[in-house]
């Protein structure tokens, strides 16, 4: 007759890993189609908690400048990137919202007329990664000249990049058809 005590106890280890303590990390784009809203904003902050996303880059805000600065000013666990800068809020807006275990290596951040936004970020390992989040116009009509200037800002933005041997995540609302 066999010993199963040895046998079982060997299982229980195998079914038993140890807890995970850190998480891969996680990126992703989102169409907020409008950020106004309280429960909104609360909903998105507990959904980025619980799935533990590192990064997440927002697009179509619609939040006036002074409404980003003070958005989630009572969240410690994230730091909080948003360009509004456009004439008119509706259909414009982008941001970046990163965990603060990533915020520590952003050594520059910048925006452009509330359709771009950036993060450069110096990791260990000389890793260098910009994260660059774009909300492109929805429709081509009376927009061409400006559509023509983002796209012009975006690839200066990836020649930088490269220049500067950064590797790069481009991500956002493209709205091509």
């Amino acid at each position: 007759m066999m010993n199963n005590t040895n046998n079982i106890s060997s299982l229980k280890k195998f079914n038993n890993p140890p807890p995970v303590t850190t998480y891969p990390f996680r990126i992703l784009t989102l169409n907020v189609q409008g950020l106004n809203s309280k429960f909104k904003q609360e909903q998105l902050i507990s959904m980025i908690k619980s799935d533990h996303i590192s990064i997440m880059g927002l697009s179509e805000t619609k939040l006036r400048p002074n409404q980003s600065r003070f958005i989630y000013k009572h969240i410690d666990d994230y730091s909080f990137y948003f360009n509004n800068d456009s004439d008119s809020v509706h259909g414009s807006g982008v941001g970046l919202i990163v965990s603060n275990s990533y915020s520590k290596y952003i050594q520059k951040s910048n925006g452009y007329k509330g359709r771009v936004i950036y993060i450069d970020l110096f990791m260990k390992g000389n890793v260098k990664l910009r994260i660059i989040q774009t909300y492109l116009h929805a429709n081509f009509t009376g927009n061409r000249a400006e559509i023509e200037d983002l796209q012009r800002y975006i690839f200066v933005l990836l020649d930088q990049a490269k220049q500067l041997s950064m590797e790069t995540i481009i991500m956002g609302d493209f709205n091509r058809t």
